[in-house]
């Protein structure tokens, strides 16, 4: 049996060896100074991961612990994990890496440790005078003891990872400016926003496409909900919204109406359907009446992709307009309508030069030389590559593949 002396021993042991496992960052201790020696007052001082292999070195998703440094210059970053850094001071877009370099190329690096001793001495000054707003933050935070700016890199997210509705939206902090600009497709949009250290944040997303939820927030890997969140500089500066969908069964029912417009002569289009960009939504469609007009009793609101034009439509509106600009390949995949098709050649006149735009394609007529009949062709260009130049005028033999819709339209092969 242990002594109750022995047994407080042991416990003493315990309680030690356990705080050390708990206290596994290291720190980090410096001096900055500013040309001509004076101290650096209220810089912002952060621990940047080394970036791999096609990472940017300015990304601000390597800041890993951010301070600033006090009225004599010296800053402390505490509890940075394991890992090479590099340390930097001032703006975010124009960070001097220490020991006092512009460029990435000549800052040094240090190493922290679970088990080695803190790091101290990391001094250095700034080769140029970069002004009050050096420090990230501005004056009237200063006096207001909030610290410097962390900026974060950001990105907006459907659940599913599926491709995001083009429409207007805006994305920050709003306790702040909601002015972020979003950039990308297909799942992932990107924006950056700025918070001081010290503030309180709470982020959202204005102008969701209808249907479309803010599902969770994310900062620095971490859900943090909702609500308000304290930006303590410590956490990783990245920041995950993530869009949910609203079930299908609870959005509004609205008639919607519309007419296509500026129908090409060599494309058959007798309906219009409508596919909603939420994976739980409808696919519908409309019979497209002779003026070219449709109409949808009973749609759920949301975004839709139609069948015919690249462009989202969203309902309700009061204009649905689908123009498609004389273009004989209006459909959304162009080369599905040549699959399983006959491969023949024609030949015939050109009457309009290769219009090129991710597809292109260009017009000829085609002359029956038992009836003297001509009729309009078009002919679909996968690549420009595959073609010649294409002169209005010219006679030009074309191989290719029939549409299979029984319509005027070849898929070109390499001519």
């Amino acid at each position: 049996m242990i002594a109750p002396m022995n047994l407080l021993k042991v416990w003493a042991v315990v309680l030690v060896w356990g705080a050390a496992q708990l206290a596994s960052g290291g720190s980090i201790t410096g001096t900055i100074r500013l040309p001509g020696g004076r101290p650096a007052a209220g810089m912002r001082v952060a621990a940047m991961a080394v970036p791999g292999v096609g990472r940017s070195t300015t990304d601000s998703s390597e800041y890993v612990r951010i301070t600033q440094t006090d009225t004599n210059g010296r800053y402390q970053l505490e509890d940075i994990p394991p890992g090479r850094y590099f340390i930097v001071a001032g703006p975010v877009s124009a960070p001097t890496f220490h020991p006092g370099k512009l460029e990435q190329t000549g800052a040094s690096i240090v190493t922290v440790s679970k088990t080695g001793p803190a790091l101290t001495g990391i001094d250095f000054g700034l080769e140029a005078d970069i002004g009050n707003f050096a420090y990230g933050f501005a004056p009237g935070l200063a006096a207001a003891g909030i610290g410097g700016c962390c900026r974060f890199s950001a990105q907006l997210v459907t659940e599913d990872g599926s491709r995001f509705p083009d429409v207007p939206m805006k994305a920050g902090n709003l306790r702040g400016s909601l002015n972020a600009v979003f950039e990308g497709s297909k799942g992932v949009l990107s924006f950056a926003v700025s918070v001081p250290i010290g503030s309180t944040a709470q982020f959202d997303v204005v102008g969701l496409p209808p249907g479309y939820f803010l599902k969770s927030v994310e900062l620095g890997g971490r859900d943090v909900g909702l609500g308000p969140v304290v930006i303590d500089g410590k956490s990783l500066a990245t920041l995950v919204l993530t869009a949910g969908y609203l079930p299908v069964s609870t959005l509004q029912k609205v008639t919607a109406r519309g007419k296509v417009v500026n129908i090409a002569r060599e494309v058959r289009v007798t309906s219009v359907s409508f596919t909603s960009t939420n994976p739980t939504g409808p696919t519908l469609v409309s019979e497209l009446r002779p003026d070219g007009t449709f109409e949808f009793p009973s749609i759920p609101i949301g975004v839709y992709r139609p069948s015919l034009f690249s462009n989202l439509l969203v309902i309700p509106d009061s204009n649905l307009t689908i123009d498609l600009h004389n273009n004989p390949f209006p459909e959304s995949d162009p080369q599905s309508v040549f699959t399983g098709g006959k491969k023949t050649t024609i030949t015939g006149v050109v009457t309009e030069k290769l219009t090129f735009s991710g597809h292109g394609y260009f017009r000829m007529n085609v002359k029956n030389e038992s009836t003297g009949a001509v009729t309009p062709w078009a002919i679909y260009v996968a690549a420009d590559w595959l073609v010649p130049k294409i002169v209005v005028g010219d006679t030009l033999s074309v191989p290719g593949t029939l549409s299979t819709d029984g319509t005027n339209r070849l898929s070109a092969d390499e001519f």
